[in-house]
C-alpha cells in the first residue's frame, strides 16, 4: 500500500487546469510524484502536458537540460522523484557565500541555455495568446521557441552534480510567446520572494539581465492576464483575506464601524526566509490627524524576521512619505525598497494595484511610517515636472536637428580643409 507524504490541491483554478498534486511512496520505497485532473474537464490538461514532454526533449539535449519523464496509469501521471537540490536553494546559497556576482553568471548561464535552445521561431499574434495573456504586440524578429513553458522557475531545475533535471512543464504551450517573458517570469518569482530582494533590486538585476523598463510593464500585466485566465475569474483564499481585511467585529462593534467613514487598512508583512506570506502578516489602521497624515506604528518586531513589509494601499496611488524612522531615529527613507516611481522629495507614483515600502531587518525593534496622500497636490507636481521634460526633449531635439543642418551645409563641407589645417 502507498504511504501518501505530501497532497496539494489547485483548486482555485479553472476547473479545465485545476489538479492535484501528492507525493507518494511506494511498496518498493520508491518515491513519486503524482498528478491527477480534479474533474474530467481537466482531461485535456493533461494530454497537454504528456505533448509538453516530447516537445520540450525534443528542443533540449539532455547533457543541458533533461526533461522529467512520466508514466501514465490510472488516469493520472506519475513522474519518478529526482535526487538532488533545487536550483533556487544554490542560488541563494551562492548569494550568501560567494557573493551577487556569482549568482548572476550562474542566472546568465541558465537563461543563455534556454535561449540557445528556444529560439528558432518568431513571434506572431494568435488568437490563443492573447486569450491567455493579453492583446500585446511585439517586434516580429521577437525569438520564441517551438514549446514555450511558462515553468522554468529556478524551483523547477533539479541539480545533481553537472545534471539538471526540469521536473514541471504543466504550463507548456505550442504557439509563439516571447522567450524574455518567460525568462523574466522566471526572475520576477525568484527575485520578489527572496530574502536578498531589496539588494537584488538594488543593484539592478533586471537590467543587468537585459530587461527594459517598458518591456517588464507589459511582461507584468501579461502576468496578471494568465493568472486570471487560469482562474477563470474565482477567487483565491489570499485574495479573500485581502478583501476582507483581518479584523473581526461583535454585533455592537459592527453598528459604530457602520457609522465611521472609511478608514485606510494597512498590512504589515515579515519575511522569515520564505518571502512575503499571508500567514505571516497582519492588518492595522494608521493615526490620522487632521492634516490627512498617516501615522503607523509597528513595534516588537520578531528578531528573527528577515525583512519588513509595508502595504499602505490595495490600489495605485500617489504619495508622499514624511518620515520613516526606526525607535533611534535612524532614517530608514534611504534604505528602503519599494515598487513605485520617485520624483524627487519623497514623492512616489504607485502604478501598480499593490503599492509596497520594504527595508531589510537588522537591530531596530519598532518602526514608523507617516506618509501623506494628498494625491491632487503631488499630481499637480507630477504635471509639472512632465511639462519641463517635454520642453528639454524639444529643445535637445531641435539642437540636434541644428547641428545636423550645419555638419551637412555647403559651407560646412568647403572649410573642411581649413579646419584641417587649423588642427596642425
Amino acid at each position: 500500500m502507498e504511504k501518501l507524504i505530501y497532497s496539494k490541491f489547485s483548486n482555485e483554478r479553472d476547473s479545465r487546469y485545476a489538479i492535484e498534486t501528492s507525493i507518494v511512496i511506494d511498496e518498493a520505497q520508491k518515491q513519486w510524484v503524482v498528478k491527477r485532473p480534479m474533474s474530467a474537464d481537466g482531461k485535456q490538461h493533461f494530454e497537454n502536458i504528456k505533448q509538453a514532454y516530447h516537445s520540450l526533449s525534443q528542443m533540449f539535449p539532455e547533457q543541458k537540460m533533461k526533461i522529467q519523464p512520466y508514466i501514465e496509469a490510472d488516469g493520472e501521471i506519475r513522474f519518478p522523484y529526482v535526487e538532488g537540490e533545487d536550483m533556487e536553494k544554490i542560488l541563494h546559497r551562492t548569494f550568501e557565500k560567494e557573493g551577487y556576482e556569482n549568482m548572476l553568471a550562474m542566472i546568465r548561464e541558465y537563461f543563455a541555455m534556454i535561449r540557445e535552445h528556444s529560439s528558432d521561431c518568431t513571434y506572431s499574434k494568435t488568437e490563443e495568446f492573447v486569450k491567455m495573456f493579453g492583446d500585446y504586440d511585439f517586434p516580429e524578429d521577437t525569438k520564441c521557441g517551438k514549446a514555450n513553458n511558462l515553468d522554468y522557475g529556478f524551483a523547477n531545475v533539479i541539480v545533481s552534480g553537472q545534471e539538471k533535471t526540469l521536473i514541471d512543464y504543466e504550463w507548456t504551450v505550442d504557439f509563439p510567446v516571447p522567450i524574455d517573458f518567460l525568462l523574466y517570469r522566471a526572475l520576477h518569482y525568484y527575485v520578489y520572494t527572496s530574502p536578498n530582494s531589496i539588494e537584488m533590486v538594488d543593484k539592478g538585476i533586471f537590467d543587468s539581465l537585459g530587461f527594459r523598463q517598458d518591456d517588464i510593464i507589459k511582461y507584468v500585466a501579461m502576468e496578471k492576464h494568465f493568472q486570471k485566465y487560469i482562474s477563470s475569474g474565482m477567487t483565491t483564499l489570499g485574495e479573500l483575506h485581502e478583501t476582507m481585511g483581518a479584523a473581526t467585529y461583535n454585533i455592537n462593534e459592527m453598528e459604530q464601524c457602520y457609522k465611521k467613514e472609511k478608514e485606510p487598512l494597512m498590512q504589515v508583512y515579515f519575511d522569515y526566509g520564505e518571502g512575503f506570506i499571508h500567514e505571516n502578516s497582519y492588518y492595522t489602521t494608521p493615526k490620522i490627524d487632521e492634516e490627512g497624515v498617516e501615522t503607523l506604528q509597528i513595534e516588537n518586531i520578531p528578531e528573527n524576521a528577515l525583512r519588513v513589509r509595508i502595504d499602505p494601499r490595495k490600489e495605485s496611488c500617489v504619495m508622499k512619505v514624511i518620515s520613516f524612522q526606526n525607535e533611534r531615529k535612524d532614517d530608514m527613507i534611504s534604505r528602503m525598497d519599494c515598487n513605485g516611481t520617485s520624483c524627487g522629495e519623497h514623492v512616489y507614483v504607485f502604478n501598480v494595484p499593490d503599492p509596497w515600502f520594504v527595508v531589510a531587518h537588522k537591530d531596530y525593534h519598532e518602526l514608523t511610517l507617516q506618509i501623506s496622500l494628498k494625491s491632487e497636490c503631488y499630481v499637480s507636481e507630477l504635471c509639472k515636472i512632465k511639462e519641463e521634460n517635454e520642453n528639454l526633449q524639444r529643445r535637445a531635439e531641435e539642437a540636434e536637428r541644428q547641428y545636423n543642418d550645419i555638419l551637412n551645409s555647403t559651407s560646412w563641407k568647403i572649410t573642411e580643409p581649413l579646419r584641417k589645417i587649423k588642427k596642425h
